[in-house]
């Protein structure tokens, strides 16, 4: 047995040996690595830059493997600093960036296979703040028979955006990040983040509170006379009342009335001895708070009184 026990001491020593030398072999030979490369960058007080540096910046590294395994091992990213406030770089849109990436590499003896960015842009544009009204992007849905009692109030309802003046002055308004609630049944509160600026532009808040007045819908009809333009007396109709029905919330169901519509007929071009005795009528005004709004008949009958 002591001479099992030695056969095996042996063979491990020699399988160590082997894996040394393996490694050995294996590390000395080329690689290829792909690093990630981001930009430190001092500005100008008062100043932005007019274009954004690039996010997905990447070097592609080749060496041994003694040489890359160091390399992967040093920080995730690649960090080339940059400093506006010197002469020499704002303003150049072509400053190339393989030499500021050889100098960031841990290790020298790497080589440059490629850089999926050869030169940044630097050109600087006064820095400029603007007060933008928030646009909230949503995507609801409702049980069955609810909907929206109003309008979803946003507050703050407006941002701050800062950063270079050209972009800053074509916006309109900033948007938010999609609201998505489902199978709504009673009103709702949501923070809602706003939707991220780009590279040296900022934002004074970076979300907004929504609420969302949410309630029970039910139809509703009612009979709103006529009226006629130009106005004349000695024509009559039939009906000289519409029905109308529409789709109320609950809570403006007791306030809804026929007054708050209006239905017209256009007798502007009738002559009094035309053969065609029908006249099409149309909704001039209803209230914003119904939905579904229909009205029969849609054209009605007209006597002219001798």
């Amino acid at each position: 047995m002591p001479e099992l026990q030695e056969d095996r001491r042996v063979l491990l020593i020699c399988f160590g040996i082997a894996l040394v030398f393996w490694v050995l072999v294996k590390l000395s030979q080329t690689y290829r690595l792909v690093r990630e490369v981001s930009f430190s960058v001092q500005i100008p007080e008062g100043k932005a830059l007019a274009t954004p540096l690039p996010k997905d910046a990447q070097v592609l590294v080749e060496g041994a493997g003694w040489s890359l395994l160091y390399e992967a091992l040093a920080q995730d990213a690649l960090v080339l600093p940059f400093d506006l406030r010197q002469p020499g770089i704002a303003g150049n849109n072509r400053t190339p960036i393989r030499n500021p990436i050889m100098n960031a590499l841990a290790s020298s003896d790497l080589h440059i296979v490629s850089v999926n960015y050869e030169n940044l842009s630097f050109e600087l544009e006064n820095r400029v703040n603007k007060r933008l009204p928030v646009q909230l992007r949503q995507r609801l849905t409702f049980a069955p028979e609810y909907n929206l009692g109003s309008d979803i109030k946003i507050w703050p309802d407006s941002v701050t955006v800062s950063g270079p003046e050209s972009m800053v002055n074509a916006l309109k308004a900033w948007p938010t990040d999609t609201l998505i609630l489902s199978n709504l049944v009673s009103s709702q509160s949501a923070t809602v983040q706003l939707a991220a600026p780009p590279t040296g532009t900022y934002l004074s808040i970076q979300s907004v509170k929504a609420e969302l007045s949410v309630e029970q819908f039910t139809e509703k009809s009612l009979f709103v006379p006529l009226t006629v333009q130009p106005m004349r007396d000695s024509v009559k109709f039939f009906p000289d009342r519409i029905k109308i029905t529409c789709v109320v919330g609950l809570s403006r169901y007791n306030d809804l009335s026929a007054a708050d519509f209006e239905i017209q007929a256009d007798l502007s071009g009738i002559h009094p001895n035309q053969l065609k005795n029908t006249v099409p009528i149309s909704l001039t005004r209803q209230p914003e708070f119904v939905r579904y709004v229909h009205f029969s008949p849609q054209a009605v009958e007209f006597f002219i009184l001798k």
